[in-house]
């Protein structure tokens, strides 16, 4: 026998059962409310109410920082800033570059090691020609 043809039937006929008709449902009447004295000082009753909903809350305040999660940067050299590679809020980790500063200091002490190292190099190279 082909199942495959009555398949199709059979859950057709299942769900068009079980949407059919309403179930009973029971009358709840309502009934009173019995608190005891000590409760009625604490709980309010009130009726429900059907109102729309207000998404908005206006409030007074000031918005700060907190102090204790604050990293205060001080450079080492003065100059004027070129780059600004982050920005208030950014995650960055240690090491990386946060803004570029053009600064004479800074170039002076390249230069100053430059010429240091290129000093030692000549000093290295005569030492070995003179051997």
């Amino acid at each position: 026998m082909n199942w495959n043809k009555f398949l199709p039937c059979i859950l057709l006929t299942t769900v068009l059962g079980a949407c059919s008709g309403k179930g009973e449902q029971p009358n709840v009447e309502p009934t009173a409310l019995c608190l005891t004295d000590s409760l009625l000082r604490i709980v309010s009753v009130d009726t429900v109410h059907v109102q729309e909903v207000i998404d908005e809350l206006t409030l007074n305040g000031r918005v700060t920082f907190n102090e204790n999660q604050v990293a205060h940067v001080y450079p080492m050299f003065g100059g004027t800033v070129t780059e600004l590679k982050a920005e208030i809020g950014d995650y960055v980790r240690k090491g990386d570059v946060l803004a570029v500063i053009r600064s004479g200091e800074v170039a002076e002490k390249n230069r100053c090691r430059i010429i240091l190292a290129e000093g030692f190099y000549l000093e290295q190279c005569w030492r070995h020609i003179s051997i």
